[in-house]
């Protein structure tokens, strides 16, 4: 029996008004991954700069029942323009095991800007 795999994108934008507490978060402009996607990488690039406690505020990408990054420190995210990209762990850790969206998970202390705004995209496989 023959198997493809299917590299596919997943897209979400992270803004203030989505949520700024120490909590995961929902975001308005989201995608959701099949179940079983294996996360290849993970990128986020910073339109509008995200303020917060330097060396306390974190940032980590979840999606579909894991966490699709590591947690990002601020100064990665505190200047427009700035891209971080991740790829991803080779187990199966790093494979979807629900159908929940693509969020974001802020830790150590709160977002603190009025305005904010991050892309977020996920690079994953389909085994067909």
């Amino acid at each position: 029996m023959s198997r493809n795999l299917k590299t596919q994108y997943a897209y979400a934008k992270y803004l203030t008004t989505d949520g700024k507490t120490a909590a995961a978060q929902t975001l308005a402009t989201t995608s959701i991954l099949p179940i079983g996607s294996i996360i290849k990488s993970v990128t986020v690039r910073t339109v509008v700069a995200v303020a917060g406690t330097a060396g306390t505020t974190t940032l980590q990408v979840i999606v579909g029942g894991i966490n699709a990054s590591s947690a990002i420190a601020m100064n990665k995210l505190d200047t427009a323009g700035w891209v971080v990209n991740e790829s991803g762990v080779e187990d199966e850790a790093n494979v979807t095991t629900s159908n929940v969206a693509i969020g974001l998970t802020i830790a150590g202390a709160v977002v603190t800007g009025s305005t904010a705004e991050l892309d977020i995209i996920v690079e994953y496989l389909l085994v067909d």
